[in-house]
């Protein structure tokens, strides 16, 4: 995912009730076993594709979001080549070292954390567990927007929180010892107002570049990983090169192509 971003991904539990009925639907027509390996592999496959095209929109999602808005980082690589507990992610560089984050540079960043559950709701109509690092890491940068960066116009100028950042039993609820419940709800209506805002700018970016990001996931499933110069590319229409492997071909194509032999020519002797 977004901003040197990798998304975590919890591993689908399908419980025994779901494996019992499996085993028990292909033991049922054990009669024909060659025929339900086949069913039981297509079927594999074809949810393993599928899973393919969620993570591969889910990516193409922030890195869309990322591309459009001004000034953010540029994109330096989009994969759905699984990497630890991450399904894929989209990888973000700045150009130089910056000690400043502006307001609008951070709502940015939140709107592309938003890009990768926004595609799955646009495409697939449906939601994973895929953005839930996102979700995190956005709910964590807003909260802090709110508590201690003053960029909040209903909290105002206010540090909320403790300057300390001692880890202990019920350190999460140290807010609701310090302010009064009035307050408390206050910044939560304001923290998820921020993500809202966030998710709406990734929904109309990625509405109105709908045709972009298709073509991006194109290039995402068929290359697995794409780099900076690539996603360029697809966005301003233009063709990808072929895959290494594909170039490798056809230059032993080429090779391998007898070369013709010369005819040859006699020369006979004047008399």
């Amino acid at each position: 995912s977004s901003n040197t971003q990798k998304n975590d991904n919890e591993d689908k539990d399908k419980g025994p009730e779901n494996n019992n009925n499996i085993s028990h639907m292909y033991s049922s027509v054990s009669s024909n076993s060659s025929f339900t390996k086949n069913e039981k592999q297509k079927k594999e496959e074809e949810e393993k594709d599928k899973e393919k095209s969620v993570i591969a929109y889910h990516e193409a999602g922030h890195t869309i979001v990322a591309k459009v808005i001004p000034n953010m980082d540029p994109v330096h690589k989009v994969t759905i080549m699984a990497s630890g507990r991450a399904l894929g992610y989209t990888l973000q560089l700045p150009l130089e070292d910056k000690f400043l984050t502006s307001k609008t540079e951070i709502e940015g960043r939140l709107a592309i954390f938003m890009g990768g559950r926004v595609a799955e709701e646009l495409v697939f109509n449906e939601i994973t567990t895929g953005a839930q690092n996102d979700i995190a890491r956005a709910t964590k940068i807003a909260t802090r927007m709110v508590t201690e960066f003053g960029m909040s116009d209903k909290i105002g100028t206010l540090a909320l929180e403790k300057d300390s950042e001692e880890v202990f039993l019920g350190r999460d609820i140290s807010r609701t010892q310090k302010h009064s419940d009035k307050t408390n709800e206050l910044i939560d209506d304001e923290i998820k107002a921020i993500i809202t805002k966030a998710k709406d700018t990734a929904r109309k970016i990625l509405e109105e570049n709908r045709d972009k990001l298709d073509n991006l996931v194109k290039g995402i499933i068929e290359k697995e990983t794409l780099t900076g110069e690539e996603v360029d590319k697809i966005m301003k229409g233009e063709p990808l090169d072929l895959k290494k492997e594909e170039l490798v071909n056809v230059v032993e194509t080429e090779i391998k192509q007898p070369v013709p032999e010369k005819p040859e020519i006699k020369v006979e002797p004047k008399e």
